[in-house]
């Protein structure tokens, strides 16, 4: 994980709406080059009473799909962290939107001044970048060194894993959506879904819950069958099969299931292709969609 510490805090702080400090370069590869901007006192006269902070790209020519996590760290065992997530595109070295583009991607209300102080120690304040970056020729993650991966590999790997689930081969979980038995029930793997999903790691090896036992059943009364055999595939795959792609509707089904069941990187991708499909005669069903879920986008 890439961490990024800022010493003193008590003079950045400081510092008025628009004023900015960037970090050194923090992840490359190839020619792209990231790091982070930060207004501590707003990147504007409205956002003076926030800590604006952006991902930034000096310098890239290539294009990738992306994914990354933010945070303000706690350095205070009874204060969380500060968290955002974003998901997207890099089109030329820009952050790319269907109403923008721009070198910087994140939040003007980041985090608030009260928020940044109960995280200083030290007179110190440590952010930390998780960012994942793919295309069609490779697929990239850095969490402190860069690791590049083949996609055909990837790809086998998912066709693995796919046949191992089709064939319901060694099976040890009952899967039961909404309005089916036990004998209708999708049959999975503890492991992988405990791999996947913080959520089922709990469910199936955390005691005392009752799903804990071999060959039990987790109950989806609220996931419908067909979301949740298209979950179930992209759990194992990591890919959302191309007729669920193109389905609004069937895209904010599993951008819930993948809230739910706290699997990050899907839900953001679920989120980013809502956007990428929204029209006027549905904007209003997704805003209230995403008030009810917490999902606020960057």
């Amino acid at each position: 994980t890439i961490r990024w510490k800022v010493e003193g805090y008590s003079w950045i702080k400081s510092k008025k709406p628009s004023e900015l400090f960037d970090s050194p370069e923090l992840f490359g590869i190839g020619d792209l080059s990231v790091g982070i901007r930060c207004y501590p006192g707003g990147k504007t006269q409205e956002d003076s009473d926030w800590s604006s902070v952006f991902l930034l790209i000096f310098k890239g020519s290539a294009t990738f799909e992306v994914e990354f996590s933010l945070k303000m760290l706690s350095q205070n065992p009874d204060t969380p962290d500060v968290s955002r997530r974003g998901t997207g595109r890099i089109v030329g070295g820009k952050f790319f939107s269907e109403t923008a583009q721009s070198c910087l991607w994140g939040w003007t209300k980041f985090a608030s001044r009260e928020q940044a102080e109960s995280r200083c120690k030290d007179d110190m304040i440590v952010f930390e970048l998780c960012l994942s970056l793919w295309s069609d020729q490779m697929v990239a993650k850095h969490t402190g060194n860069a690791v590049a991966l083949g996609s055909s590999d990837r790809a086998q790997l998912g066709t693995d894993l796919a046949k191992l689930l089709q064939r319901s081969e060694h099976t040890d979980v009952a899967l039961l959506p909404a309005g089916k038995d036990r004998g209708d029930a999708l049959r999975a793997h503890r492991i992988v879904l405990a791999a996947r999903s913080p959520v089922f790691k709990q469910m199936l090896f955390g005691a005392p819950m009752r799903e804990v036992a071999a060959n039990s059943e987790v109950q989806m009364t609220d996931v419908e069958p067909e979301v949740a055999s298209l979950f179930l595939h992209a759990l194992y795959t990591d890919e959302i099969k191309e007729d669920a792609w193109d389905d609004d509707d069937m895209m904010c089904h599993l951008f819930t299931a993948f809230h739910k069941y706290q699997v990050d990187h899907l839900m953001n991708r679920c989120e980013a292709r809502i956007i990428a499909l929204i029209s006027k005669d549905v904007v209003a069903e997704r805003l209230m969609m995403a008030d009810l879920l917490d999902s606020p986008r960057p």
